[in-house]
């Protein structure tokens, strides 16, 4: 079973946002309280989400990528090497394709992604 923020908080009697400045090491934790919560993370083997930590930083470590088509050579070739640097990295992929504008595509893209 996966030892959840929530757990930390409950055993160390304080709420997730202390548990979660007190793991970041941020202020506004007191020592004690900090020690506390960090014996009891430790002594339960809670390991951060790596998604919850994005959202907390607002970093996402995700790089997107606009292609107007995926199926031609040169795109798939280009994308290839894109993925293999990002991951090597420690970013993800997040590839959109226009599809060559088929299908109201551009309009889309515009208007949920766009400015």
């Amino acid at each position: 079973m996966r030892v959840s923020i929530d757990d930390v908080a409950e055993r160390a009697g304080v709420s997730t946002a202390t548990v979660s400045r007190a793991l970041r090491g941020l202020p506004k934790v007191n020592a004690v309280t900090r020690q506390r919560v960090l014996a009891v993370a430790q002594e339960l083997g809670y390991v951060p989400s790596p998604s919850a930590t994005r959202l907390a930083t607002g970093r996402t470590k995700t790089v997107g990528v606009l292609v107007p088509f995926i199926d031609r050579w040169y795109f798939a070739h280009a994308l290839e090497g894109i993925d293999q640097e990002l991951r090597e990295r420690g970013y993800n992929l997040l590839l959109f394709s226009l599809g060559g504008y088929l299908h109201g595509q551009q309009r889309l893209f515009t208007e949920q992604i766009g400015p």
